[in-house]
């Protein structure tokens, strides 16, 4: 699947991050945002920062190649985001860029999913036509070279909103509370209705790959599609997210938002009869393989929250800086807890607008000499950015929560966990028969 050694490398459509931001406009897509329709969202002061956080890794493309980007089977040099995983060193590289980019932008940049995605697509639709005699792969490679060829971004969108979670998708009592072919047309195309929620940047991308949200029975066939959708298709509603604080980004000036250039994005995605052509369509109806393409993305997903690890040294750095700013850098009990003293620090800081507050305000809120009162305030509303405000769910959140709850994760470690095999490991230790062993069953 590598790309032919013997030619040159071909440049994409897309390169640079003002190519990228041109591409985002101009599309007939419905955005509702605080209950009105936003007729073109690049430039709405609430959602252009997660615009510009997903515009970085374009940045860090043109700024150093060999990290933020790859050579794709296609023979083009596009983001790494990409790049179909050849090796454990292509892993490395994602992990590097990843961590990168989140030291660079200190939220969520939006692209993970897409890039999980689609590898564990590819593994999984080569596994499915084996089995079944379906063409699924040669479908998928001819998508990723049409996406490479481009340099688009791709999103993911698995998590359905699922409704009575005590039943399964075909016993809900409406069919659309997970995404489902609801029509065949005769030109081997289907129509999809229902509805995916907590979708990371999908509004920002160019195309989605839909998955199943989790192991489907036979009596779900409907519900066990797997396929790629436009962002801008006709019948796909888009619900922008709310999160803490975000109003500000609406009001003067900027050291009150904490990040004003980059922030994360979630929408709630409705498919209202959203036609897709066969030539999109990478599983449908083969439910012995919707555990097999969850197992393979959450593995994927959970090693892509190495950007967190970028986020947290951002936070590392903040709480240094604003132990440093407030004169007790050296203290024992501040180095250890360097965060915990950033946050608890008591300052308020306000607007200085006012002529009577700026004045006293610049007098009260000093800290170590050389320190301005503007950078304390940026360094703090910055923290409170990241812990409690628009970009918290992707810090604190989603450190935790990446990929499924660590509830999620003991369910998947146990069913996949051999207890039976490893009880016949003690056998040969404890000098007993199979037979004896048996009987601790109980």
């Amino acid at each position: 699947m590598t790309w032919p050694r013997d030619q040159p490398v071909k440049q994409p459509e897309i390169i640079t991050d003002q190519d990228f931001i041109a591409s985002l406009r101009g599309r007939d897509i419905k955005v509702i945002l605080q209950g009105e329709l936003i007729k073109e969202f690049v430039d709405h002061p609430i959602v252009w920062p997660s615009v510009n956080a997903m515009a970085e890794s374009y940045r860090l493309a043109q700024e150093n190649p060999d990290l933020g980007s790859a050579i794709g089977f296609s023979g083009y040099r596009m983001s790494r985001f990409l790049h179909i995983c050849e090796s454990a060193d292509d892993l490395v590289m994602q992990s590097q860029m990843q961590r990168e980019l989140g030291r660079r932008t200190g939220t969520c940049f939006q692209r993970c999913v897409g890039q999980d995605a689609s590898n564990a697509m590819w593994s999984t639709t080569y596994d499915i036509d084996q089995k079944h005699g379906t063409n699924y792969h040669a479908r998928f490679k001819e998508f990723m070279i049409m996406a490479q060829s481009k340099n688009l971004v791709l999103g993911g969108a698995m998590t359905d909103v699922k409704g009575d979670r005590s039943l399964n998708p075909s016993e809900q009592q409406d069919p659309d509370m997970f995404v489902r072919v609801s029509e065949r047309k005769p030109d081997g195309g289907v129509v999809l209705r229902g509805c995916k929620a907590h979708q990371t940047g999908n509004l920002n991308s160019h195309w989605m790959i839909i998955m199943p949200g989790g192991k489907m029975e036979v009596a779900d066939k409907d519900y066990a599609i797997a396929c790629a959708v436009p962002v801008d298709a006709p019948g796909l509603t888009y619900i922008y997210g709310r999160q803490s604080c975000d109003l500000r980004a609406m009001e003067p000036g900027d050291i009150d938002q904490g990040n004003a250039k980059f922030g994360g994005q979630e929408t709630l995605t409705c498919f209202e009869d959203v036609y897709v052509p066969p030539e999109y369509i990478f599983m449908d109806g083969e439910v012995d393989f919707t555990q097999t393409l969850v197992e393979r993305f959450t593995a994927y997903h959970r090693r892509s929250y190495v950007c967190k690890a970028g986020l947290g040294d951002v936070m590392l750095g903040a709480a240094a800086t604003v132990a440093d700013y407030n004169g007790v850098a050296k203290a024992s009990h501040i180095k250890a807890q360097a965060a915990e003293a950033a946050l608890t620090s008591g300052f308020q800081p306000q607007p200085k607008g006012n002529d009577v507050a700026g004045p006293l305000l610049e007098k009260y809120l000093k800290g170590k000499k050389g320190v301005t009162v503007e950078n304390r305030r940026r360094i703090l509303r910055l923290i409170e950015n990241m812990t409690m405000g628009r970009n918290a769910v992707g810090y604190l959140s989603e450190s935790l929560h990446g990929a499924g709850s660590p509830q999620a994760q003991r369910v998947l470690i146990q069913r996949l966990f051999d207890l039976e095999t490893k009880k016949r490991f003690l056998g040969p230790l404890l000098l007993v028969t199979s037979a004896l062993l048996l009987v601790t069953r109980s």
